[in-house]
């Protein structure tokens, strides 16, 4: 994804870092963490890590927007999602993504994801690629709380995307 971000925009500077210690010389008005990139927080030491690192990299009052997956529709939706087939067209090619869920609860709402992606062209495979992962989804009142004791406040909610915007504080 970053020879491709860079490829696509080669006047930004594109760093690869763990959200859990950022180092950045200079601090920022915004820190954007999309893309359920968050849900990849599975312990609380982690997300207090996380939040933390960008609240370092802040300028005072500065923005943090992240989204995550919401526990309360993840329960609620799990046995409908637990096994999905999705395909999509780009170009000349299809890319096939299949995926299996199981409830992993040991440190969370968290689960299993087994992903396989199968792409094709001219209906003969050219790739396959495998993907496990532990995910976590999150309560309003766990964000927070952990942003709360991170020196967040909540400025946004949008309970649909579950989209949150929070300034350093």
């Amino acid at each position: 994804m970053l020879n491709l971000a860079r490829k696509n925009a080669p006047e930004i500077k594109f760093l690869k870092q763990d959200m859990r210690n950022l180092k950045l010389k200079q601090k920022f008005d915004a820190v954007v963490c999309l893309g359920r990139s968050f849900t990849y927080m599975t312990t609380n030491e982690d997300v207090e890590k996380a939040l933390n690192s960008f609240n370092k990299v802040l300028k005072k009052n500065g923005i943090l927007i992240f989204d995550n997956f919401n526990a309360e529709k993840s329960i609620r939706n799990f046995n409908r999602y637990k096994r999905r087939t999705e395909t999509i067209k780009l170009n000349d090619k299809v890319v096939v993504r299949k995926h299996k869920q199981s409830w992993n609860l040991s440190t969370g709402i968290t689960w299993n994801w087994k992903c396989e992606y199968i792409v094709k062209q001219n209906n003969k495979v050219i790739q396959k690629l495998k993907d496990f992962s532990v995910l976590r989804g999150f309560l309003k009142s766990e964000l927070e709380y952990f942003l709360e004791k991170t020196g967040f406040k909540i400025l946004e909610f949008d309970p649909k995307e579950f989209l949150i915007v929070a300034k350093k504080i």
